[in-house]
C-alpha cells in the first residue's frame, strides 16, 4: 500500500510513547501509531502489507510512525503483544483521529485481555533484562581490539 492508500483507509491515529505516558521532555520527539484498513489488493493477496514505519517529514528526516494493517493489528491484540496494547488503551488526549468503527473496537478492548498477557509481558521484561546484562558486560569488560573473523 502506498502512503495515499494508507491515509485514505486510516481508522485510528494517535500519539504514543513518552508523550502518551507523560514522560516526555524538551528533547522528546512525537511517536505516532495508527491502524488502517487493507486495500482490495492486500485482501486478495496481490500485495502484502502488515506495517508501514518508513515515514519521513518534509525535510527528509525519519518520523517515528507505525501504521498497521487492521488484520495484523487484530492478530497482535489477540496475542496480547505488549507494544500493541497501547493502541487499545491510548489516552483520549492522545487520539488524533478515530473512525466510528475503531471506537467500537476500543469499546470492547477488555475482550482482548487474557491470562496470556502475563506471559507476554513477562517475556518482554526478561528480554529487556537480558539486554541490560549484555550491555553491562560490555561496560565492565570493554572490547580491547576490533573483532576478527
Amino acid at each position: 500500500m502506498n502512503k495515499d492508500e494508507i491515509h485514505n483507509n486510516m481508522m485510528f491515529l494517535f500519539t504514543r510513547g513518552s508523550q502518551a505516558y507523560g514522560t516526555n521532555n524538551a528533547q522528546s520527539d512525537e511517536d505516532i501509531g495508527g491502524i488502517c484498513l487493507p486495500t482490495r489488493n492486500v485482501i486478495l493477496g496481490v500485495e502484502k502489507f502488515e506495517q508501514d514505519d518508513k515515514w519521513v517529514d518534509e525535510n527528509g528526516e525519519k518520523v517515528d510512525t507505525s501504521i498497521y494493517n487492521f488484520n495484523k493489528a487484530m492478530d497482535l491484540f489477540c496475542e496480547n503483544n505488549p507494544n500493541m496494547l497501547d493502541y487499545l488503551y491510548a489516552p483520549e488526549r492522545c487520539i488524533k483521529f478515530e473512525t466510528d468503527e475503531w471506537a467500537k473496537v476500543r469499546d470492547i478492548r477488555e475482550e482482548f485481555m487474557c491470562i496470556k498477557a502475563k506471559w507476554t509481558y513477562q517475556g518482554y521484561a526478561v528480554s529487556q533484562l537480558n539486554r541490560i546484562k549484555t550491555h553491562r558486560s560490555y561496560l565492565l569488560n570493554p572490547i580491547k581490539h576490533a573483532p576478527i573473523r
